[in-house]
């Protein structure tokens, strides 16, 4: 049985004096209960949401704690593009893509003539257009760790989080488990509040292997192991105010490596400004007056290939409205890979027609599904709700953790039901 922790039942106390007071000298007041839980954050890049139930077979001991004792959405939609970066945005500021200006793994802004290519970035400026909840989060005092995420030793807005592990693009699993241990070990001295962990493995194995291989099995059973010895610290030392969420930024499509768009047959690069990202999207600029002949070049030119204008770009992937989009946006049809001269040129990449899987494809797929998952004090246990978007998280984040949120695109209806009935509204 749940037993509320004291300073719960003090605040409630408190909650309830203040509003009798109120009442007495006949103020209009109204006042929302804030839960103080500590939290840890596994964001495991490209876990599909069908993973779990794809390797029963090998007893995931973590996963079915968070499912048994816990709550969790059948799946996520991700943000689009189903990027990395785009996704990890969305998730820290419950904003959708063309509202938080992290448009794509790689951006151009065409005018100042930079880039940010992946997590390899030291200006800050490609991160702080909107503030992600870590950033609020110091800013109300609340402490926050990051483990493996690109930039968290830059200052964003005037501030520092509290503790930074930085961003490595070859972290192995041995890596996963010491940044794990070392967040639960920070959470449980009362060194900061929050712990955002970025567990790449599953989206790397991905990548190279393709879902259903036999390294994708491991990489899922080492994921759980990872949840496991969260699970275990805080058995042994008798922890009690802790969540824990798991969720990934997209999921994984197989690829087929004869499946080849070569835009370089149509496109001439001396017509373009700059072509960045390859595989499941590109982004092109044209040089100025050349936008219509690079369009009317590729509009036709495989059936696979969706083309786009920006002004025609889908609404419902919110993902037109900001400056760092580009003037023509292309999209290979799942199982297809775009492929052109500046193929894996920018850091951090390689050759994309390698991949035996990908993602970055329209989000109403079902490959492109990600997980949420979430145990703790504040989480019902054994609930499980429907599809939630990637954008809903924050608010959740926020609610456990006592941050007062900023502004975001989440729907409180579709995650409010997983949580306890232990918060107090007057």
């Amino acid at each position: 049985m749940y037993s509320m922790p004291v300073y719960r039942i003090l605040t409630i106390m408190l909650c309830r004096v203040t509003f009798l007071f109120s009442f007495i000298i006949g103020l209009d007041y109204k006042l929302t209960f804030v839960n103080a839980s500590k939290l840890i954050i596994l964001l495991v890049d490209g876990f599909r949401w069908d993973y779990i139930e794809s390797y029963h077979d090998l007893q995931l001991r973590g996963f079915s704690r968070l499912v048994d004792k816990g709550a969790r959405a059948e799946w996520m939609v991700p943000a689009f593009p189903t990027n990395s970066l785009p996704n990890y945005k969305s998730l820290e500021t419950g904003l959708y893509v063309e509202s938080h200006g992290v448009v794509g793994n790689f951006i151009y802004d065409s005018k100042h003539g930079d880039k940010l290519e992946y997590m390899l970035s030291d200006d800050a400026k490609w991160w702080t257009e909107k503030p992600s909840f870590f950033v609020t989060a110091e800013k109300q005092g609340i402490r926050t760790g990051l483990y493996n995420m690109g930039g968290c030793y830059l200052e964003f807005d005037g501030i520092n989080v509290s503790y930074c592990w930085p961003y490595h693009d070859s972290s192995s699993f041995k890596d996963s488990q010491n940044e794990v241990l070392d967040a639960v070990r920070r959470i449980h001295s009362g060194k900061i509040e929050i712990a955002y962990i970025l567990h790449a493995d599953v989206d790397t194995i991905g990548h190279s292997f393709g879902p259903g291989s036999p390294q994708l099995k491991q990489a899922v059973k080492d994921t759980d192991e990872l949840i496991s010895s969260v699970f275990q610290y805080l058995d042994t030392n008798h922890v009690t105010d802790v969540n824990i969420m798991v969720v990934s930024d997209h999921g994984m499509a197989s690829v087929n490596d004869t499946n080849i768009i070569d835009i370089s047959h149509v496109v001439d690069m001396n017509d373009i400004d700059e072509l960045l990202e390859s595989g499941s999207v590109a982004q092109i600029w044209p040089k100025p007056g050349r936008e219509m002949k690079v369009y009317k070049s590729l509009k036709d030119f495989h059936e696979h290939l969706r083309v786009y204008n920006r002004k025609d770009i889908l609404d419902r992937w919110f993902f037109k409205q900001h400056k760092f989009i580009p003037p023509i946006f292309i999209m290979a049809d799942s199982d297809w890979c775009i492929v052109h001269p500046r193929s894996g040129d920018h850091k951090g990449t390689r050759t994309i027609h390698t991949f035996n899987g990908n993602h970055g494809f329209d989000n109403s797929g079902q490959d492109m599904r990600g997980i949420f998952l979430a145990s703790g004090p504040d989480f019902k246990q054994g609930y499980k709700t429907s599809g939630i978007s990637i954008v809903d998280v924050y608010q959740l984040i926020c609610h456990v953790t006592g941050i007062n949120p900023m502004p975001n695109n989440g729907t409180w209806a579709r995650v409010e039901h997983m949580l306890r009935d232990h918060h107090l509204e007057l």
